[in-house]
């Protein structure tokens, strides 16, 4: 009878140890994935076990000898300037220190590019190109060839590698906030998820209102927006509910989501400029119990609410005038009970971006991504309740200097007119994504001239799908990107309704993934035209791919 051989899952189960004994060093539960740091973690377990030994010349390294080179050379990386997502080569035979900088690479983040050694110079300059290493390690008789590839290629354009670290954050919070609630699904609840986030640095700066140069801290945001949620108790709202923002880019604005958030109320950005008849449409469809707007616009909001016989209540985030103030209505209906303890992380934050200059109105889903990701991501918004021209863009951009923005072609279009740019530095942003309607490339080279640090992506998304539906990084030029993975992506032929599956053929977007909208609010008609049954959104727009499987727009519905 022939032996059966089990697989073990032994190795399976130490890794598990292992990474449980690191993520209680870190308190970082996302660093049991973290290859470095199993590694350095390991070289440290044993000090006298033999690692590795050369057998052309008899020497050996423990992993005691492993530890102090690699960290040496970590070290090293770091004082000339290396950093997470920098790439080195390698390219030598199996020296014993070929291990080290690999080593040293895995705990900082630092991508390692193997690379066969046997290379020409040709060859050499192709792959150098590619990967823009910051460092490479090769044998004496060999760097002649690769001093000279470097040389022919004179500027390497440096490659940008997506980053998984938001993911592996946003993993960690969820798993501190299931570990708080017991209940699995709340690793997906984006209340809940904002609220610890506030819990989590109570004096990061949340947002600034330009306009009138107040800001809110994370505490301040906190203790408003909890108490927020109680005046929503109190008055009677519950999961399922709808409210209304309608103003421009209050502080106010934010915190009444946020607490609409925590209790599982709709929110509903809807544009202050309608009028009474289109507000009666939009208030027939939706439904909401509380409306919030600026004062000057309380009128036409009651006139609309009265017409259509709805009963919902008005806070407006200025004067008050006939209604309850923001700060009145929380005062008045959210009690004096302090918000829960929250804790202080201590490490350095690895938030992405530092600041946002948010110039859509709160309807957009460009508004609605920094409005939800500034507290978990920590980046702070910088905002105005005041209309963003082009003179108070510069004048927001000027003196608050923010890191990133989303911005529309009309708004790029209307910063980078060329009599009037150099009233405003650009030089301070790091990210600028275009989107929202055709991006010219002409419109992309002319912002990439005036943000001349910043990285300039063209991004496409929709409300449907709550973000981007491509990775924009490293796409290839006139691209919106390649598939996100976490998304399916089809063309389908208008006409015939047939998936296209070859290249350079256009076709409607269509879209599906674990986070889609659930429908238009009280519009089954629009939900069956875009939603089917199978998960599959339409977009309506048209698109078509290379062979690389990179997608180019043609034309927005």
């Amino acid at each position: 009878m022939k032996y059966h051989k089990h697989a073990s899952d032994a190795v399976f189960w130490y890794l598990n140890e292992l990474g449980s004994r690191v993520v209680a060093n870190t308190g970082i539960p996302s660093d049991r994935h973290h290859i470095g740091k199993l590694i350095l973690q390991s070289l440290k377990d044993a000090p006298d076990f033999i690692m590795q030994v050369d057998g052309g010349t008899g020497k050996f390294d423990t992993f005691q000898d492993a530890l102090e080179k690699s960290v040496a050379c970590a070290n090293a990386f770091r004082a000339i300037g290396l950093k997470a997502d920098d790439v080195i080569v390698l390219m030598a035979p199996n020296h014993n220190d070929l291990a080290m900088p690999a080593y040293a690479a895995l705990y900082l983040g630092i991508i390692v590019a193997g690379v066969d050694m046997s290379l020409g110079i040709k060859e050499l300059e192709d792959t150098f190109t590619t990967t823009s290493p910051k460092v490479i390690i090769c044998e004496s008789e060999k760097a002649g060839d690769v001093a000279e590839a470097l040389s022919n290629i004179k500027i390497m354009k440096y490659h940008k590698h997506a980053s998984d670290a938001i993911f592996w954050y946003l993993n960690e919070l969820g798993s501190r906030v299931v570990a708080n609630t017991g209940i699995p699904s709340d690793r997906h609840h984006m209340g809940k998820l904002i609220l610890q986030s506030l819990k989590d640095a109570p004096d990061f700066i949340l947002q600034v209102d330009g306009g009138t140069g107040q800001f809110d801290t994370f505490q301040d945001a906190l203790e408003k927006s909890v108490a927020c949620a109680k005046a929503f108790r109190a008055i009677g709202l519950k999961a399922g509910d709808i409210i209304v923002l309608m103003a421009p880019n209050h502080n106010d604005l934010a915190i009444s989501a946020y607490a609409a958030l925590y209790l599982g109320i709709i929110v509903s950005g809807v544009d202050m400029t309608l009028g009474i008849k289109e507000l009666e449409d939009t208030f027939k469809s939706t439904s909401p119990k509380v409306v919030f707007c600026e004062s000057k616009k309380a009128g036409d909001v009651a006139e609309a609410l009265t017409n259509i016989k709805l009963n919902a209540r008005i806070v407006t985030l200025n004067n008050a005038g006939r209604n309850d103030s923001f700060s009145e209505f929380i005062t008045k209906y959210g009690n004096n009970s302090p918000a829960e303890e929250f804790k202080i992380m201590s490490s350095t934050f690895p938030t992405p971006v530092t600041s946002c200059l948010v110039t859509s109105p709160v309807q957009w889903l460009s508004a609605i991504f920094t409005l939800i990701l500034s507290p978990i991501l920590r980046f702070t918004r910088i905002q105005s309740s005041l209309p963003v021209t082009r003179e108070h863009a510069y004048f927001l951009i000027n003196k608050y200097k923010p890191t990133y923005a989303i911005f529309s072609p009309p708004m790029a279009t209307t910063l980078t007119k060329p009599e009037e740019c150099d009233k405003c530095d650009f030089s301070c942003f790091k990210v600028l994504l275009l989107g929202g309607s055709a991006v010219s490339q002409t419109l992309l080279e002319n912002v990439k001239k005036i943000a001349t640090e910043a990285e300039v992506y063209v991004a496409y998304g929709f409300s449907e799908i709550g973000s981007f539906a491509f990775n924009f990084v490293s796409s290839a030029p006139g691209s919106v990107g390649s598939p996100l993975a976490y998304l399916q992506h089809r063309l389908i032929n208008p006409d015939t309704q047939e998936d296209i599956l070859e290249p350079n053929k256009t076709g409607e977007l269509w879209v599906k993934g674990p986070v889609t909208f659930k429908g238009y609010y009280n519009n089954p008609v629009a939900t069956a035209e875009a939603f089917l049954e199978d998960g599959w959104i339409k977009s309506g727009d048209l698109f078509y791919r290379d062979e690389n499987f990179n997608y180019f727009f043609v034309y927005f519905h």
